[in-house]
């Protein structure tokens, strides 16, 4: 199951959601960290984009996740259709701005081919999916340490492959997925406590589920298991158990994807005749439609701010010629819109060439996201920071007044 499609289906041999697809994870791929010095300063603000110019340039990477405090984004450079080196994969980059970047070391023994696709609150820890080079079927979920330290997670009874996809707050409770064999027709949802499996109860008729997002305490779990083949949004914290989430406008389908670090707030997608829109939950019982771009058949919402106030993602039409993902934002004042549109009222351009393809992860503070971007065919990880967090009705706001004081 790739990372929370709504159905069975696909446009050609583009999985239904690309997260990206678990099934065509490029033969290696390296983890990468990075690390981002506060920004108090109009010098902090823009759009950076990974790996740079390290030796890594030239190899698609993408940045699926960042710290709390915005100081740390985590992804995966990666190598397509080489054999697989004798040593281990190694890579890192982290800076403190584009032009001062110093490493971070992080040895993978085993598994040696990584993706990453989450980062604990605090920055310390990086959770994904890895392949043993000698058996790319055996899908080991990890988590690693920045000083570089790697565990493998282990499986529930009777489970054979699976993939970490977030960590709370200081990285000791991480959720994901476990599966029987290669086909994914058969999984659960699972919360790892330290080094020990819990599997999380799957709601009726669900045949294989996935946990996506975990609160900061890690005591609140949100996912979607495949019900029907449809997915159907969940939320399970110990004492309330598994519950299906609230959907909107006779919805057949809906994913969990992101939450708050209080748990209060889960965003996600819900679908509807018009295709899949941004959703926000509220307090678990109140759901929100976020929208859809003009022109667009899907959108999924990945990332929220600690208060609600912006949800960031991206929408998707591979009937398009051009531009068949986009990032996208939402917040009260903007709506649903273009992340280079809302970049652009905060008075930062993107660079020339340089389309904001998805957002994967956004700081607490609203003030840093990450995700990928494309450059032609090649594929690069951004960061992309704002001077306040929904800033551009204040940018509005402020032109307004101006405009009014020259009359």
């Amino acid at each position: 199951m790739s990372h929370a499609t709504f159905e069975k289906r696909t446009h050609g041999t583009r999985p239904w959601h690309d997260f990206p697809p678990r099934r065509t994870v490029p033969v290696a791929a390296r983890c990468v960290a990075m690390c981002l010095a506060a920004c108090t300063t109009a010098a902090d603000v823009g759009v950076w984009l990974m790996p740079l110019d390290t030796a890594e340039t030239g190899f698609n990477a993408t940045l699926t996740g960042v710290s709390a405090d915005g100081l740390v984004a985590a992804g995966s450079v990666a190598r397509r259709f080489e054999a697989p080196p004798t040593a281990p994969r190694r890579y890192a980059v982290t800076f403190s701005s584009p032009s001062a970047r110093a490493s971070v070391s992080l040895n993978f023994e085993e598994p040696r081919d990584v993706f990453v696709w989450g980062v604990s609150g605090d920055g310390s820890t990086l959770v994904g999916l890895g392949f043993d080079n000698r058996n790319l079927s055996v899908e080991r979920p990890f988590k690693v340490t920045t000083t570089g330290v790697p565990t493998t997670l282990p499986f529930p009874s009777n489970y054979t492959r699976g993939t970490a996809y977030a960590a709370n707050h200081n990285g000791e409770i991480v959720v994901g997925a476990v599966e029987q064999g290669q086909g994914g027709t058969s999984g659960i949802a699972v919360r790892w406590v330290g080094t020990t499996a819990q599997p999380i109860p799957s709601l009726p008729n669900t045949s294989i589920a996935s946990a996506y997002a975990v609160s900061g305490s890690g005591d609140l779990v949100a996912g979607a298991g495949d019900t029907n083949g449809w997915t159907t949004a969940f939320a399970w914290s110990p004492t309330m158990g598994t519950v299906e989430l609230p959907r909107f406008g006779g919805s057949p389908s809906s994913t969990a994807l992101g939450m708050s670090p209080d748990g209060r707030f889960i965003v996600g997608a819900v679908r509807t005749g018009g295709g899949g829109r941004f959703a926000r939950w509220t307090d678990l019982h109140t759901v929100e439609d976020l929208g859809l771009l003009a022109g667009y058949e899907d959108a999924f919402a990945h990332d929220v701010s600690a208060d609600g106030s912006v949800v960031v993602g991206y929408d998707s039409n591979f009937s398009l010629p051009t531009e068949t993902t986009l990032a996208s934002v939402w917040t009260q004042a903007t709506g649903h819109i273009r992340l280079s549109e809302y970049l652009s009222g905060q008075g930062i351009s993107v660079p020339s060439g340089v389309r904001l393809t998805e957002a994967y992860g956004i700081s607490d503070d609203g003030r840093t996201i990450v995700g990928r971007a494309l450059i032609g065919s090649q594929r690069y990880g951004y960061v992309a920071r704002v001077p306040t967090p929904g800033g551009a009705a204040l940018i509005g706001v402020a032109a307004l007044l101006a405009s009014r004081r020259r009359r």
